[in-house]
This record gives structure tokens, C-alpha cells and sequence, in this order.
């Protein structure tokens, strides 16, 4: 009898050992997480956590900040998960997300509802460095980095189909370091691009550009917190890592 038993306390034992070693965590912590970048669309500023877990599952969420820059709201779960930071745009009623790991696109309604997650043909192997929306071309313009230098690459993109682009300029952006670079950007009324990120010091900096990506001023900004811009109306706000977001000076 015992011998018959042995092999079943053997399957049981190998069973509870694969159960406690290998077990998923799909827990959800995004409570530690800072905020990505930022857009404003329908009256508040729409955001994402940068996910920072090595969790499975979910971890990604889309948070609304109130006008007044300090009340945030979980909207919706995103299902995704190992994208790091995104960068957020609106073309006046949904939303586009650059994954800065992938520079894949990904369209959501204002509910978060998905419509898709496609790559940039010819670019998934470059590293996302900021995504806004142009309206004189009803279409995206998707800021890369094909490489570890400071070589940039801004595309137009068709919003429906990001399959579909054009090369619009092929620039090195001086001033911006080789690990994080350039991570959101913004097209202000002035025609010029906000390019945010990293210089050589590991201190945020703000570069402005032509659509060339030719650099026409290189500005400090006021705290080395930040984590995205968009521009309300034909002002500028900055999102910061404690959740809030706040108009920006003006610049001269």
C-alpha cells in the first residue's frame, strides 16, 4: 500500500513546489508610479502612470487631472503592461500614445476604449521621443530616435494608419543626452516644436524647433521634476512627477 501511495505524494509535492516557485504576480502597483506626459481635451489634462513594476498583468492606467492641476482620477484600465513611459496627444476627440520602449501608436477614446496598437513601419526599432497632433495635416507628428546618438527623426503619420508616413526632417538635436534625450514634445501656435528632455547634465531642458528640426532656442525650465508638457489653448503647462500639473512661465 505504501509503495501504491508513493507516487502520488511524489506529483503532489512536484505540483505545490511549481505552485509556490513559479507563481505570477499579477498584482496592480501603480499607486508609486510618477505620471508620463500630458493633453488637454475636453476640460481636463489626460495622463498615464510611467510603469515601473515587474509585475505581470495590467499595469498601465489613464488618470484625468481637474483645470486646477491637482485632482487626479483613474478613468480606465489601458491592458497593458512593459511600456515604461508614453507620451500622450489629442487630435480634438481621442487620444494617441507613443510607447517610448516600442514607438508603437496606440488610438483610445477620451474613455480609453482601444481602436488599435500599431507600429510605425520602418521605425519599431526606434527609441519614442514625443507624439503631438497637427492639424494643418489632420495627422500625427511622431518624434524617434533610431540610435544611441543624438540623431532625430520626425515623421507625419497618418493618425488612422501609422503604417503611413513621410519623413519630414532627419536631425541631430544638440544639447540632449544619448541615454534618455528628448521624451515629449508639443507644436505650439508659432508653428515651432516644444521638445522636452534630458541634456548632458541629467537636467531637464526645453529645446524649441523649426519643423526641420533646425534648433531655433534652448531654455532651462523650472524644476528638473517635470514629466511631460502639452500647450491649453495657446498656453503652456507642465506635468511633474508628484501628479499635478501647472501653467508654465511665460517665454520670451
Amino acid at each position: 500500500m505504501r509503495k501504491l501511495l508513493l507516487p502520488f505524494i511524489f506529483l503532489a509535492a512536484v505540483l505545490l513546489s511549481c505552485t509556490s516557485d513559479n507563481s505570477v504576480n499579477v498584482f496592480t502597483d501603480t499607486a508609486r508610479d510618477t505620471i508620463g506626459d500630458i493633453t488637454w481635451l475636453n476640460g481636463v489634462f489626460y495622463t498615464t502612470n510611467v510603469d515601473t513594476s515587474t509585475l505581470a498583468g495590467p499595469q498601465i492606467v489613464l488618470y484625468t487631472i481637474a483645470d486646477n492641476g491637482r485632482t487626479i482620477q483613474s478613468l480606465a484600465d489601458l491592458k497593458m503592461n512593459g511600456q515604461g513611459y508614453l507620451a500622450i496627444t489629442n487630435d480634438g476627440h481621442n487620444l494617441y500614445l507613443q510607447s517610448r520602449r516600442f514607438n508603437t501608436i496606440m488610438k483610445r477614446s477620451p474613455a480609453g476604449e482601444p481602436f488599435y496598437n500599431r507600429e510605425i513601419s520602418g521605425a519599431a526599432a526606434s527609441v519614442g521621443s514625443g507624439i503631438c497632433c497637427s492639424e494643418a495635416h489632420d495627422s500625427l507628428l511622431v518624434l524617434s530616435r533610431p540610435g544611441a546618438g543624438a540623431l532625430y527623426e520626425l515623421r507625419c503619420v497618418n493618425k488612422d494608419d501609422p503604417s503611413k508616413w513621410t519623413l519630414k526632417a532627419s536631425a541631430p538635436l544638440p544639447g540632449f543626452d544619448s541615454g534618455t534625450g528628448a521624451y515629449a514634445i508639443d507644436l505650439g501656435e508659432d508653428d515651432l516644436l516644444y521638445i522636452l528632455g534630458r541634456d548632458t547634465a541629467d537636467t531637464d531642458v526645453l529645446l524649441l524647433t523649426d519643423m526641420s528640426l533646425a534648433v531655433q532656442m534652448h531654455l532651462p525650465v523650472p524644476a528638473d521634476t517635470l514629466t511631460g508638457l502639452c500647450f491649453r489653448d495657446t498656453r503652456l503647462y507642465w506635468g511633474f512627477r508628484d501628479k499635478t500639473v501647472a501653467m508654465a512661465d511665460p517665454i520670451d
